[in-house]
């Protein structure tokens, strides 16, 4: 018979998901202050275990539109040739 999970076996899972999410708040931060977004509800998404599944992916899409969009509006006399 396996033996119970303690609330202290439950914490200790959670350690590697609050790792990954520090090491995902420093760029966060950093492209939401170059965005010039707030960064705290980014950053503090992206901590959060359960959470950051949907934040992380959701801050990206967002960056990348955001950076599609300021690629358009400099207009199609820019080319790259």
């Amino acid at each position: 018979m396996p033996d119970a999970v303690t609330p202290a076996d439950m914490i200790i899972q959670f350690i590697p998901s609050l790792v990954i999410g520090l090491i995902w708040v420093v760029p966060v931060y950093r492209t939401c202050l170059k965005r010039r977004v707030t960064p705290w509800p980014w950053a503090i998404a992206c901590v959060l275990p359960l959470v950051n599944l949907i934040a992380i992916p959701v801050f990206w899409v967002t960056t990348i539109m955001a950076i599609l969009d300021r690629l358009n509006a400099e207009g199609p006399e820019k080319t790259f040739s």
